[in-house]
């Protein structure tokens, strides 16, 4: 499936904020390598990943694509918006099982309640929305980039 084609199915969706400004990234020849210079903030905070095959997220993330997070602080929250990826991980019933809950969604709605700010996400392949409130100690990572790399094949 095409990106394109899950647009026209849906209606355009609102896309991740762009947070490494086009002048950050260059392409080195001498190396043959893409350097992303990343904000100096977010030293310590990186995590380069695979992704497992859950197809939730599908066709923007797949199974064995790697991306870019940055682990969340307090003040980044201020900075999410409606279509940001998030890594979040709650503790919640699925089904009949109480567990941890790890998911890779977009969000889809904030809000805040008597409790305060949270969000609900759903991946972009799933007809319906995660059903738990995203609190702001949930989110673990936000994704940065979808580098156009694979795991180890």
């Amino acid at each position: 499936m095409c990106l394109l084609s899950l647009f026209k199915k849906r209606g355009e969706e609102p896309s991740p904020k762009v947070r490494i400004p086009r002048g950050n990234v260059t392409y080195d020849k001498a190396a043959n390598a893409i350097i992303i210079e990343l904000p100096a903030e977010w030293q310590d905070r990186v995590w380069l990943t695979d992704v497992t095959d859950t197809h939730s997220m599908e066709p923007l993330i797949d199974k064995d694509c790697t991306v870019l997070l940055i682990k969340v602080e307090a003040l980044d929250l201020d900075d999410l918006k409606v279509g940001d990826v998030i890594f979040y991980k709650i503790y919640a019933k699925s089904g009949r099982i109480t567990q941890w809950q790890r998911r890779m969604h977009s969000i889809i709605e904030i809000s805040s309640d008597d409790l305060g700010w949270f969000c609900y996400c759903q991946g972009l392949n799933s007809g319906k929305r995660d059903p738990w409130k995203i609190r702001p100690e949930h989110i673990k990572h936000f994704l940065v980039s979808i580098p156009a790399v694979g795991g180890n094949k």
